[in-house]
């Protein structure tokens, strides 16, 4: 089949393709803007692609038209925003995507910032570069252990099941609110399962894994953040979207809860006068949790098992629209 690549790729696992296949490899340069539609339908229609595999580009239904052999798209990464997932269904096009493709890298990072967060890793660093490291300074930055805390999941997708295997290492007891997952499942990656209002009443620890989509945007707002311990911490590692900018800055800045930790933001890059930046009591980061050197290793290994099944006639692990297989 011939198979298009733009997303960056692992070269094992490109050779392993081009055994069976017919490869255009392109992968998109950083620095450099994103093919235009036109560019993308040009292409895809030059090389008479039949899988194309991407990760950033814009597949709309202006790239699909006229693309009469595209029979597969295999998406390297979780979201599907930018993927006109309907034209490609209505065209008889199997979509796959690649979560859980930064699980690992994700949920190291969630760590990092719980401790960070608690420890007051990032004031103590101030501190030091500011001069300002005194004898009082060991007892005004006594933060708590992860031991003996409750984590509670919002969501429990990919990134919180790796999560909470590290987390149970450091002998945390875990909670989680998901309602597409069962008590029993959640039972076995250590985790009991709760309500909503319980998961914010009790986590010490609250740690958002929400997808971003019609029915979670703006969830967590003013009335759960309110649910939460004057002594908890709110972590946001997955999608800005599902939580009121508004609700959160306002119980940081009133030290209603304790403090958090960002690393997503709906406006990115962040702006120099956001009012994040002038809390005291928060760790932020430039959407860098995903960011690790296996992650293409992985979604590489991930599209390459999926178009092995496809090329055999079977349905993908990954597909996204599975009334078309």
């Amino acid at each position: 089949m011939n198979i298009v690549i733009t997303a960056p790729f692992e070269p094992e696992q490109l050779d392993t393709l081009k055994k069976d296949h017919s490869v255009t490899f392109l992968p998109q340069k950083e620095g450099v803007p994103l093919r235009t539609e036109t560019e993308l339908h040009k292409l895809l229609l030059e090389t008479q692609a039949e899988i194309f595999v991407c990760e950033s580009d814009k597949v709309t239904e202006q790239v699909l038209d006229g693309l009469t052999r595209l029979k597969m798209l295999c998406v390297c990464r979780a979201g599907l925003n930018g993927v006109d997932v309907a034209a490609c269904t209505k065209r008889k096009i199997a979509v796959t995507n690649t979560a859980g493709r930064n699980a690992g890298a994700v949920a190291d990072m969630a760590v990092a910032m719980f401790v960070s967060v608690a420890r007051y890793m990032s004031v103590g660093e101030r501190a030091l570069r500011e001069g300002t490291w005194d004898n009082d300074l060991y007892y005004r930055l006594r933060g708590i252990e992860l031991s003996e805390h409750v984590a509670a999941f919002i969501g429990f997708g990919a990134v919180p099941r790796a999560l909470a295997k590290r987390l149970l290492a450091f002998d945390m007891r875990l909670i989680g609110y998901d309602p597409f997952v069962t008590a029993e499942e959640m039972a076995e990656h250590g985790v009991r399962k709760v309500d909503l209002e319980t998961a914010f009443r009790e986590g010490d620890f609250v740690s958002n894994h929400l997808p971003s989509m019609a029915e979670t945007k703006g969830l967590i707002d003013k009335k759960l953040i309110g649910l939460m311990k004057p002594t908890a911490y709110f972590v946001n590692t997955a999608r800005a979207a599902t939580v009121c900018d508004e609700d959160i800055i306002s119980a940081l800045r009133e030290h209603k809860i304790a403090g958090g930790a960002f690393d997503v933001f709906n406006t990115e890059p962040l702006p120099l006068d956001s009012p994040f930046l002038a809390l005291d009591n928060v760790v932020l980061t430039p959407h860098l949790c995903g960011a690790s050197l296996a992650v293409v290793k992985n979604h590489s290994r991930m599209v390459a098992e999926d178009i092995a099944l496809f090329a055999a006639g079977k349905r993908p692990v990954r597909l996204a629209n599975k009334e078309v297989l």
